[in-house]
C-alpha cells in the first residue's frame, strides 16, 4: 500500500491520508489509532478538514464527495457530479462545501439541505475550488486556461481570469479576499484583482510549470512550487517592495510608475520623485525621465497616469 497525499487538521492533532488501494486513513498526530474510512469506490483525490476540525470532506474518482463526522456516525454523500471530484473544501462557517470536478463544473452544497448550486462556464476539467475567506465567493481553476470567480449564493460568474495558453493548475485567495493568485503550466504565477478589473501582476522566474501557489497569512508574500524543482518566495507587499527598491539602487521610481504600481496620487508621485532625485544629487526631470505626469493636466487629480480603461499593465515582482 502506498499513500498518494496527506493533510493535517487545523489544530494539528490529526492526519488524514489517501492510499492507492482506495482506502482513506485517519490517525492521531503521533501515528496511533489508525482508522479506515470506507465507502468510496475509487481513488480518493482530495480531503479537507472543516474549520473546527470535527468533520472531513473528501472527493473521489468515483464522482462522489462525502462529509465525515469524525466523532462517529454515517457520512453524508454528495452526488451530482458525473466525473471525478478533484477538490473539496468547507466554507469558512462550515455550513457549505464546494467541489470541483472533471465534468467541467464546480458545485456549492448546503450541508443543511443537501441542495447544490452548479457553477457552469468552464470548458474543461476544473482542478480546484475554494471559498473566499469571507465566504461570499468561490474561486476555481481549470484546464481550459482560465480561473473563475463566482458568487457562492447563486453561482453567477463575477470574473473570468484568462491570460494563459496553458492549464491553470491552482488558484488561491488572498487573506483579505481582494486578490486571487493563479499558477499555470506556462511557468509563472499571476496576482489578479478578484473582481477581474485591470491586468494581472506576473511572478516570473520559474523555468517549468508552476503547480502550486499560496499567500502567507499576512498577505505580504507568495510561495510558489514548480516542476523545475524549485520553490520561490516572493515579496508582494507594496511597502516592503518600496524598501527593497530603495536599498537595491540609487535610481528613483519614475512618477508615472509610482502612480501605477505604488498607488500614489500624481501629486504625491511628483513630490516623492523630486525628493528622491535631490537626495542623489540629481535635478528632478532630467531628460524628462519619469516627469511627464508632473507636467500633464492630470497631475492635480486622480487621473492621467492610468490608461483610458483604468487598467494597469502586468509587471514582474522582484524576488
Amino acid at each position: 500500500m502506498g499513500f498518494l497525499w496527506a493533510s493535517l487538521s487545523p489544530d494539528g492533532e490529526r492526519i488524514v491520508a489517501a492510499a492507492d488501494d482506495h482506502r482513506l486513513m485517519l490517525w492521531a498526530k503521533d501515528g496511533s489509532g489508525g482508522v479506515a474510512l470506507p465507502g468510496h469506490t475509487g481513488v480518493v483525490l482530495t480531503a479537507s478538514f472543516s474549520p473546527d476540525g470535527r468533520r472531513l470532506v473528501t472527493g473521489c474518482a468515483d464522482g462522489t464527495s462525502r462529509v465525515w463526522p469524525l466523532a462517529g456516525g454515517a457520512p453524508i454523500e454528495l452526488r451530482g457530479h458525473t466525473d471525478a471530484v478533484r477538490a473539496a473544501a468547507f466554507s469558512p462557517d462550515g455550513g457549505r462545501v464546494v467541489t470541483a470536478s472533471d465534468d467541467k463544473t464546480a458545485r456549492v452544497w448546503s450541508l443543511a439541505s443537501g441542495a447544490a448550486v452548479v457553477l457552469t462556464g468552464h470548458e474543461d476539467h476544473v482542478y480546484t475550488a475554494a471559498f473566499s475567506p469571507d465566504g461570499r465567493y468561490v474561486l476555481t481553476a481549470s484546464e481550459d486556461g482560465s480561473a473563475g470567480v463566482w458568487q457562492a449564493e447563486d453561482g453567477a460568474r463575477v470574473a473570468k481570469l484568462e491570460a494563459y495558453r496553458e492549464p491553470v493548475a491552482w488558484a488561491a485567495w488572498s487573506p483579505d479576499s481582494r486578490s486571487v493568485l493563479t499558477a499555470s503550466g506556462g511557468g509563472k504565477a499571476q496576482i489578479w484583482p478578484a473582481d477581474g478589473s485591470g491586468a494581472p501582476v506576473e511572478l516570473k522566474g520559474h523555468r517549468g510549470p508552476v503547480h502550486w501557489a499560496e499567500y502567507s497569512p499576512d498577505g505580504k508574500r507568495v510561495l510558489t512550487a514548480s516542476q523545475d524543482r524549485t520553490a520561490r518566495l516572493w515579496t508582494v507587499d507594496a511597502a516592503e517592495l518600496k524598501g527593497l527598491m530603495r536599498a537595491a539602487t540609487t535610481l528613483c521610481v519614475p512618477a508615472e510608475d509610482r502612480v501605477q504600481y505604488l498607488g500614489d496620487t500624481p501629486a504625491e508621485a511628483c513630490e516623492a520623485f523630486a525628493a528622491c532625485e535631490q537626495r542623489h544629487g540629481r535635478q528632478a526631470g532630467d531628460a524628462g525621465l519619469g516627469w511627464s505626469v508632473c507636467r500633464s493636466p492630470g497631475t492635480s487629480g486622480s487621473e492621467g497616469a492610468l490608461g483610458p480603461s483604468g487598467t494597469q499593465p502586468a509587471r514582474e515582482i522582484p524576488e
